[in-house]
This record gives structure tokens, sequence and C-alpha cells, in this order.
């Protein structure tokens, strides 16, 4: 309805208080550890792909 807040559950992809799905954040994880991608890299490479 307008003006009222909808709410859902969270899809078993998405992991609660993160917008991104587990194997997003599985690649993410992968590249700073093993592809030994900074930090700051990992986050502006998410920028560009939203773009």
């Amino acid at each position: 309805m307008c003006g009222e807040t909808q709410r859902a559950d969270y899809s078993p992809e998405i992991v609660p208080g993160q917008d991104i799905g587990i194997r997003l954040q599985a690649f993410l994880g992968w590249l700073n550890n093993y592809g030994h991608l900074p930090y700051e890299n990992n986050k502006n490479c998410c920028r560009n792909w939203v773009k």
C-alpha cells in the first residue's frame, strides 16, 4: 500500500545485513585473499561494476 513500509524475508542467496549474494561475497573474498587484491581496489571494482 502507498505510504506504508513494505517488508519481505531475505532470499536464501542474501546474507542478512548485506546486499550481496553469497557467490559474490565468496568471489570478493577470493580476490582479496588469493588474488592479493587490496581492499580499496576490491571496493573500486565493485563500484565500477554497478555503474
